[in-house]
């Protein structure tokens, strides 16, 4: 089964031709480039989407194949983008901190409480990364940092968490 990893955003579309507006982190740069395919849609099954062109500027812009009109490229506006975890050179992986935005279908496993469930969503706040899960049919936050995160387990699918007592019943 192949790994994907988050490696930006496709924006609105830009002119006529099917051209849309790449928000790509600077450090996948050459990895995009060197694998000509970006995958969008579901993070657990993307579709491949073959780059055709790509022009450079103030803003990034790409093309891909079979898309050659605005009511084309239209549907992909808004959906993040992914690349093959192994697409990806050592370079962009040595990356500062861990990069919990990846994490969505990730399974949560707690040193003390077990199973927690499937993070539904990761969410940015001021303060911290939020992993959202469904526990007891309600929503919970279970924060994302250095200190609660033990370890993920991105073969497995599965982040590693020693959380303080009582944080699951507030």
């Amino acid at each position: 089964m192949e790994t994907f990893v988050r490696v930006g955003k496709l924006g609105k579309v830009h002119g006529l031709e099917g051209f849309l507006r790449l928000h790509l982190e600077d450090i996948y740069l050459e990895d995009v480039a060197k694998a000509g395919v970006l995958f969008a849609g579901h993070p657990r099954t993307p579709l491949p989407y073959f780059i055709e062109s790509v022009k450079g500027g103030p803003t990034l812009l790409v093309r891909f194949e079979d898309m050659a009109n605005r009511e084309d490229a239209t549907p992909l506006s808004g959906q993040d983008v992914y690349l093959r975890e192994t697409d990806i050179s050592e370079a962009s992986d040595d990356q500062d901190g861990p990069d919990y935005e990846d994490l969505v279908g990730y399974q949560l496993h707690d040193t003390q409480a077990g199973t927690l469930g499937e993070i539904a969503e990761v969410l940015e706040y001021p303060q911290q990364w939020m992993a959202i899960i469904q526990r007891d049919d309600q929503e919970v936050m279970i924060p994302l940092n250095e200190v609660f995160v033990q370890s993920i387990d991105k073969g497995k699918r599965i982040v590693h968490t020693d959380l303080p007592e009582g944080l699951l019943s507030l």
